[in-house]
């Protein structure tokens, strides 16, 4: 999986964009104390956290991914976010792209499968962002968002290519 650090604390940085450039990291694993998301064009597809593993959208909520697989889609063109967690507050969104048919089978499989199938870094679409932040918000209390100035800032502002 790419990483990047956004950091915002530096009034030249600007705006987050997802991860690019030399600090790229390939990870073998989902980290436990970070959350990931899987967004379709504009839904939450899935989710991810530790103590509960891969749960896939329903419809009427979310199930777990290994019970349900008729609820993964299995084509589309997909954005894989990754939270980063640190003292329970997010710290920064690391995003990829993934298209490859039946790639979100994966989920079904092993918790770690999915990695394999990221591709290049995306930016969130204004729909997707909408959708994450809806989903943050109704998850997190307001004071922990507020803490969250990077991951916020990136999901509030639109780019360039969005107007």
């Amino acid at each position: 999986m790419i990483r990047q650090h956004f950091d915002l604390d530096d009034p030249a940085a600007g705006i987050p964009e997802p991860a690019t450039g030399p600090e790229a990291v390939q990870t073998q694993q989902l980290e436990f104390q970070n959350r990931y998301f899987i967004l379709g064009l504009d839904r939450l597809v899935a989710e991810w956290e530790g103590s509960k593993g891969w749960q896939v959208n329903v419809g009427t909520g979310f199930a777990p991914a290994r019970t349900n697989m008729s609820a993964i889609p299995d084509q589309g063109v997909f954005a894989f976010v990754e939270m980063v967690m640190e003292s329970g507050i997010p710290q920064k969104l690391v995003i990829s792209k993934i298209s490859s048919r039946g790639s979100l089978l994966a989920l079904y499989r092993d918790a770690n499968a999915i990695l394999g199938k990221l591709e290049e870094p995306v930016e969130l679409s204004v729909p997707q962002r909408d959708v994450l932040l809806r989903h943050l918000r109704q998850w997190f209390m307001s004071s922990v968002l507020d803490s969250a100035h990077d991951v916020m800032t990136y999901l509030m502002t639109l780019t360039e290519s969005d107007v």
